[in-house]
């Protein structure tokens, strides 16, 4: 939902061509992405959140490439933990992520 919405958001949001009853649930969930907050988490050294974290991390320190879209897929990977990616790999949702901008416009979105 946060994929799609994210990517809808970001088509149509100079357009306007959605109602305001539609605007709503986009905004709600593209949030998360396009206006991160600070988080924190609390986990033991061995748990299966420490893991995905260390993934994460990893990640999106070698993934930042000073573009908007790359920063974009990074708050997109960061809003999921721990609540998304407890039911979902979190690669995979990214891959789908990327494919949902890519549907609705890719780099254009941004521009």
């Amino acid at each position: 939902k946060i994929s799609l919405a994210t990517a809808m958001f970001l088509r149509y949001r100079r357009s306007h061509h959605l109602t305001p009853a539609a605007w709503e649930p986009l905004v709600q969930l593209a949030e998360r992405v396009l206006s991160p907050r600070l988080n924190s988490f609390t986990t033991g050294s061995g748990a299966p959140e420490m893991q995905t974290w260390n993934e994460i991390k990893d990640w999106v320190l070698n993934h930042r490439q000073g573009n908007l879209m790359a920063q974009i897929e990074a708050n997109y990977v960061l809003c999921g933990f721990p609540d998304l990616w407890r039911s979902q790999n979190w690669t995979d949702a990214l891959k789908q992520f990327i494919e949902d901008l890519k549907t609705f416009g890719g780099e254009e979105l941004l521009a």
